[in-house]
């Protein structure tokens, strides 16, 4: 790859469709000006398997170049449970687009995204894909090339953590993470962050000269954390989830799928349990009726 070629890396969970979109992606690219390429799958921007530590040092440029942009793919099936990647994705500071899977699936499950709002409340765009088809990956190319001409590090949070949260990273952002880590200001976030709430964390810096001076910090951050009355191992998550269920409540809506059988289902799931269990009941023994009428002719 050339060195002026911007990088492009594309994430998102397991089976959310990244792998077929990105080989839509650099198969439609030809000699463009992008270079696209896939990560491993993660849920979140956590390094606690091999696949998981590409990921983070990748994004967060630990020991390897910063990408240039990242296409985060969000499942519209899994919407509310992938949107905690993309929060974390988003907090990187870096050019993003979220590319929406999946939509023809979510409608047959009668629910819809309303993805220019989504936009909206996230800040960079949200684009529609089908990548089997090759719909939508056009414009998602042209929305990357435009978040390639952004300036996005005056992004602000949008989950909104907690005072408490809030003062604690900054005292170990200003302490320790901004002083000894050579890293972005997104990436200081995420890692910072993640130095709080993990208790395993500062085993990455067992070799660093000054990890004591880490650990003293960590002790103190999480002390004002407690005194506030916040676990400090769940603090964050628990405030992402919240936001996410907030987005999810303001951009998913109800719609009726077009096939009868999808109709059907669709009233079949949405049922109370016990009619469920009572209409496998009387299928069942309307079966036996129709079993018995023809052994007994």
């Amino acid at each position: 790859m050339q060195a002026d070629i911007p990088s492009v890396v594309i994430v998102g969970h397991a089976g959310s469709g990244k792998t077929t979109l990105c080989r839509a992606l650099v198969a439609r690219s030809g000699r463009a000006a992008l270079h696209f390429s896939e990560l491993p799958a993660a849920s979140m921007l956590t390094p606690n398997t091999e696949d998981e530590r590409v990921v983070y040092d990748t994004l967060l440029g630990r020991g390897v170049a910063t990408p240039d942009a990242i296409v985060v793919v969000v499942d519209a099936l899994q919407f509310q449970q992938q949107l905690y990647l993309v929060s974390q994705v988003i907090d990187l500071r870096l050019p993003v687009v979220v590319a929406l899977t999946m939509r023809d699936r979510a409608a047959r499950l009668g629910s819809a995204i309303e993805h220019t709002q989504l936009g909206g409340l996230l800040g960079v765009d949200v684009i529609p894909v089908h990548p089997e088809q090759g719909e939508g990956v056009d414009d998602l190319k042209r929305a990357v090339e435009q978040a390639l001409g952004a300036d996005p590090a005056g992004r602000q949070l949008h989950w909104r953590p907690s005072m408490g949260l809030a003062d604690a990273y900054n005292h170990l952002d200003q302490s320790w993470v901004h002083k000894h880590l050579h890293l972005h200001t997104g990436a200081r976030l995420i890692e910072g962050l993640r130095l709080i709430s993990s208790p395993r964390a500062v085993e990455d810096y067992l070799a660093h000269p000054a990890h004591g001076a880490l650990v003293r910090t960590l002790e103190e951050v999480r002390s004002r954390l407690e005194a506030r009355k916040e676990n400090w191992t769940l603090t964050e998550v628990l405030q992402r989830h919240n936001w996410a269920a907030q987005v999810a409540g303001q951009v998913v809506t109800k719609v009726v799928p077009d096939r009868l059988s999808d109709r059907l289902m669709l009233r079949f799931r949405r049922a109370p349990a016990w009619m469920g269990w009572a209409s496998i009941g009387l299928a069942a023994v309307l079966m036996a009726f129709v079993a018995l009428y023809f052994l007994q002719r």
